[in-house]
């Protein structure tokens, strides 16, 4: 008797804590992002990378596009809907591996076309090798493709959902 209470009040906490995301982070549907603005602090691509990895996180990537359309209708309900540099994020999309195919950094998965703007990517300065997240002209938010060294106070990292767990409880 005394472990079926305990194993009850165990499926009872995992049930409690299942949708725990790392402190910081923001919950949107099932994933955790933390929105990284900070104007006296610029950052490339790369350092954009680290900061994210030092918080156990991965810059931002998408699994779907409903994924992309819900955090880009949460960006823009917080009130960011032009396509300045206070409303454009870092996104891990990049070709440094191979020119001309993007692929996300932190799942290696290759980015879908539908991932990007209407016109992107398009290399217009010649170096542009990693991807941002942006509003465009259609209301929405997409990836543009920009040099990696170009600096931007802002970059949203990616989160896994911590896992719940049964302490101390046998």
């Amino acid at each position: 008797m005394k472990v079926i209470f305990l194993v009850l009040c165990c499926l009872l906490l995992i049930e409690e804590r299942a949708a725990e995301c790392p402190e910081g982070f923001t919950l949107i549907n099932s994933n955790c992002y933390w929105f990284r603005k900070d104007p006296e602090d610029k950052a490339n691509w790369f350092k954009a990378d680290m900061l994210c990895n030092r918080r156990g996180a991965r810059l931002l990537s998408f699994d779907s596009l409903e994924e992309m359309n819900t955090l880009s209708d949460y960006i823009i309900a917080e009130g960011c809907n032009t396509n300045s540099i206070e409303c454009t994020y870092w996104a891990s999309a990049n070709c440094l591996a191979q020119q001309d195919k993007f692929f996300w950094q932190s799942t290696h998965k290759r980015v879908k076309k539908q991932f990007f703007n209407k016109g992107e990517p398009n290399n217009l300065s010649g170096d542009e090798y990693c991807t941002d997240f942006r509003h465009d002209q259609e209301s929405k938010y997409g990836l543009g493709d920009v040099p990696c060294t170009w600096r931007t106070p802002n970059f949203i990292c990616k989160a896994p959902l911590k896992s719940a767990e049964c302490v101390g409880m046998v």
